[in-house]
């Protein structure tokens, strides 16, 4: 599967994961670890970064472990891309931007803190609605409703 990972500078918040001593880890060092699983398991096509422009990495796990955070968001492009590409991908993003761009082949996790509500509102309805849109707080994955809240 190819994953989009979203490099902007609010990537570097907690994502509710703790580590093996119990502290929190960063929504990027989630990002990079569920990429290695990815890897390890076989499953990983393509790695892609996004802030503001969209980025084909290397697929290793030492490229993968060199990602960084920083910068803008611009979801939209991540979204463009996918479209371009033709191909099912994962979108691990805080979406802490909007999006006005519905894609049946992109498919969102949100990570902790994650806000689906700035996307539009039709197309926010559209990913909920298909089944393309969650949020993992670090202990559970959680749907997204037709407005882009978490369902209770």
């Amino acid at each position: 599967i190819d994953i989009y990972i979203d490099t902007s500078g609010s990537m570097s918040g907690t994502c509710g994961v703790k580590n093996s001593n119990g502290q929190q880890i960063n929504r990027m060092d989630f990002c990079k670890s569920f990429a290695a699983k990815l890897k390890q398991m076989d499953l990983l096509n393509e790695v892609y970064t996004f802030d503001t422009k969209v980025r084909k990495r290397k697929n290793d796990v030492i490229s993968i472990s060199m990602l960084d955070c920083g910068g803008g968001t611009t979801i939209n492009e991540a979204v463009r891309h996918i479209e371009r590409e033709g191909k099912n991908a994962l979108v691990i993003t805080d979406a802490e931007d909007g999006c006005s761009i519905y894609s049946d082949k992109a498919f969102f996790i949100g990570l902790n803190g994650a806000r689906f509500n700035y996307f539009d509102s039709e197309v926010i309805k559209q990913y909920s609605e298909k089944g393309q849109v969650v949020i993992f707080n670090g202990e559970n994955i959680i749907k997204i409703d037709a407005k882009g809240y978490e369902m209770k």
